[in-house]
């Protein structure tokens, strides 16, 4: 009698913890959890995890009675140096045709020396998935003059100008090619395959 138990037993819990069985998530709720992981600092790789069950990279939060796509909390992320939220949503091929992206990443920041410089590789990353130039370029003047010519504030602005300048110069055909090419390389190695489906 004991010997036909654990079988038995061992096929509930191999069940269990295979998650037959179990209901599916709804849509809803793995939206919320994306929202959630993003808006308290989650990883790259639980951001990713949610992704992979189904989560919509476009989907939109709502904070203080407006409502935004989710790639305005994981930039807010990366102000902060926390670059895997943004990274997932881009991989796994966030909108970014709202022209006001780049510009919220470029010209909204309290820059401060460290935010300053995340900001930077927030609008690289921007830019590498195909951001359009053109509104970053505007809210950088916008917030340019709203503040001194402290060394630091030249310098940052500087830089930001020139990358943005350097994808601005980019034929838009190519940025589209190049980018497509970036998203399938990070979805060949996600998926652990080649370019020749092996």
């Amino acid at each position: 009698m004991q010997f036909r138990t654990i079988p038995i037993l061992m096929s509930i819990l191999f069940f269990s913890v295979a998650g037959f069985g179990d209901e599916p998530i709804s849509q809803a709720k793995l939206n919320q959890r994306l929202v959630t992981a993003i808006d308290t600092g989650g990883d790259q790789l639980l951001v990713q995890s949610i992704l992979n069950q189904g989560a919509d990279p476009d989907v939109f939060y709502s904070q203080d009675g407006n409502s935004s796509p989710v790639i305005y909390l994981a930039i807010g992320e990366g102000r902060k140096g926390n670059f895997g939220p943004l990274r997932a949503l881009l991989k796994n091929g966030a909108d970014l045709s709202d022209a006001k992206i780049l510009g919220y990443a470029a010209g909204n920041t309290r820059f401060d020396k460290l935010e300053r410089s995340d900001s930077q590789e927030v609008v690289r990353l921007l830019l590498k998935y195909g951001a359009e130039p053109g509104e970053g370029l505007k809210s950088l003047e916008r917030a340019k003059s709203n503040l001194g010519n402290e060394e630091l504030n030249v310098q940052y602005f500087a830089k930001l100008k020139g990358m943005i300048e350097i994808a601005q110069a980019e034929p838009a055909d190519t940025r589209y090619l190049r980018v497509h090419a970036q998203r399938l390389g990070d979805l060949h190695l996600q998926t652990g395959r080649n370019h020749s489906g092996n």
